[in-house]
């Protein structure tokens, strides 16, 4: 019996690539097994989730954040089947003004 396309499996825990005083870049790696059509990145603010990135990338520059925050995110990818379960919530911060580049 052949089966047909899947829903992907949660990306890897997203990765801190680079972090500065509004910016945080991540990268994440989606399922190998599927194809994956889209990534969306959310951050917590609050009591919510928001979604802060959608797009075909495995890499993303989050902007507006605030200097010397902790900021929590997680990651899902898609296809034509519907969307993977959210990775597993990681917590990174942004840098001080004077400390940009800092990863």
């Amino acid at each position: 019996m052949t089966t047909g396309p899947e829903i992907p499996l949660p990306p890897t825990e997203p990765e801190l690539v680079a972090s500065y005083s509004d910016t945080i870049t991540l990268s994440w790696n989606p399922d190998p097994r599927v194809s994956v059509v889209y990534c969306t990145v959310e951050r917590h603010v609050g009591q919510s989730w928001i979604v802060v990135f959608n797009g075909t990338e495995t890499k993303a520059n989050i902007t507006g954040l605030a200097e010397k925050t902790n900021n929590t995110f997680r990651v899902a990818c898609g296809n034509e089947i519907g969307l993977s379960q959210f990775s597993s919530d990681i917590t990174f911060a942004t840098s001080a003004a004077n400390a940009e580049g800092n990863s």
